[in-house]
């Protein structure tokens, strides 16, 4: 009876001490349907590897997330070219760089 009053304190105490799991952030992923995948935009933004800081469904990750940003083409365009904090301007041709905007502001 020991042995078992033991093993239920023991699953006791790791049940309080489980860390809590913050769904915030998957709240902020939106759904796959939203971001179109085959988009020209989608592929740029692949391509040059900016899911790296901001994830590939654009929730974030190291950058932050690029879901509801409230700025204009302009704006958003203004930071690909001369970068913002830790992001570094990006190299990409004016019809690459449009095409990213363009699908960035549709998000």
């Amino acid at each position: 009876m020991k042995v078992v009053r033991c093993i239920l304190f023991c699953f006791i105490l790791l049940a309080a001490c489980h860390p809590e799991v913050d769904d915030s952030k998957q709240n902020d992923v939106i759904d796959e349907e939203d971001i179109i995948f085959s988009d020209d935009g989608y592929q740029i933004y692949k391509e040059n590897s900016c899911i790296n800081c901001h994830g590939d469904q654009l929730q974030g990750a190291s950058g932050p997330s690029l879901l509801d940003i409230d700025l204009t083409a302009d704006e958003i365009e203004a930071i690909i070219v001369n970068g913002v904090g830790f992001m570094p301007p990006q190299d990409l041709d004016e019809e690459d760089r449009r095409a990213l905007v363009e699908w960035l502001s549709a998000r």
